[in-house]
């Protein structure tokens, strides 16, 4: 499988915590490797 990632922008932070001000923009990024056997793990640095 490929890589997966998503964005996020002008997220309200306050829906989560009620008294974090502002707004939340985020960029995501992983690869995933399936297995045949076992539970899907991470690749790459970090």
């Amino acid at each position: 499988m490929g890589p997966a990632g998503g964005a996020g922008r002008g997220l309200n932070p306050a829906r989560i915590a009620p008294d974090w001000p502002g707004q939340v923009n985020l960029d995501l990024a992983a690869d995933l490797v399936f297995p045949k056997k076992g539970a899907p793990r991470r690749q790459g640095s970090s």
